[in-house]
């Protein structure tokens, strides 16, 4: 048996895998054909996508019960970056948890959360409906309680990647969210993390990508050539870990 997991954790309305009519559909894509060519045992749980840090860590907590391996490596983007802090300070009391790498995390919160809560236009207001919750834990308040509530755990390696790319290269779709990131937090960002709040732990670097394409997604016309390589990004990643 291996010795050590790798798991992927997804942010907030995310998801493990959908399976759709026109097939399956990954949140972090194609990354779990990457994790089986290294011969890599990689995991994909699905978390409850709007629910808060606690909710999230609880369900991930119960996930992470029936993997086989020993020890566990966690590779969370986003929101998955708390819940994970939250599991290793509180619901790991076997010490599987080995490594913690953040990528697009707010650990100190997004102004985007706030600008959701309270923005009156129809679309935001489902997004209060379905991931109030989780909103409420991405505030930049309740991100400071959180870091003081939640302290690193002395046996675990934290690190952390930030990402951020030109509000004009982004997606037309995604440039008012980084504007509003930009103006309140005065900071680069992926269109939802400036790069400040994404620095926890070790800090590896910036990423030259949004928030999207950290996962392999891309928003931009078709023809635009992706601009962020996340299969090598991932795969080397993991092999440095394992290596």
């Amino acid at each position: 048996m291996k010795h050590t997991a790798v798991v992927f954790i997804h942010g907030f309305l995310g998801f493990g895998e959908l399976r759709l009519p026109v097939g399956r559909v990954a949140y972090f894509r194609g990354l779990r054909t990457t994790m089986d060519d290294l011969g890599v045992s990689g995991y994909f749980p699905s978390l409850p996508a709007g629910r808060s840090v606690a909710e999230r860590a609880t369900a991930l907590a119960t996930f992470l019960e029936t993997i086989p391996e020993p020890g566990l490596i966690l590779i969370a983007h986003s929101m998955g970056g708390l819940d994970s802090r939250y599991l290793i300070h509180k619901l790991d009391p076997e010490h599987r948890v080995r490594r913690l790498v953040t990528i697009g995390t707010p650990h100190r919160g997004t102004a985007l959360a706030e600008w959701a809560l309270h923005a009156p236009r129809i679309l935001n207001w489902l997004g209060r409906v379905f991931g109030r919750r989780a909103l409420e834990d991405l505030r930049p308040s309740a991100c400071d309680r959180f870091n003081k509530e939640i302290p690193d755990r002395s046996d675990v390696v934290y690190s952390s990647y930030a990402a951020n790319r030109p509000i004009a290269e982004m997606p037309l779709l995604l440039r008012r969210w980084a504007r509003i990131v930009a103006r309140e937090e005065e900071g680069d960002n992926d269109s939802q993390v400036s790069v400040p709040s994404a620095r926890w732990g070790e800090f590896k670097g910036v990423l030259m990508a949004d928030h999207i394409e950290l996962l392999g997604w891309n928003l931009a016309r078709r023809k635009k050539p992706k601009p962020f390589d996340h299969i090598s990004f991932y795969r080397d990643l993991v092999a440095s870990m394992l290596a």
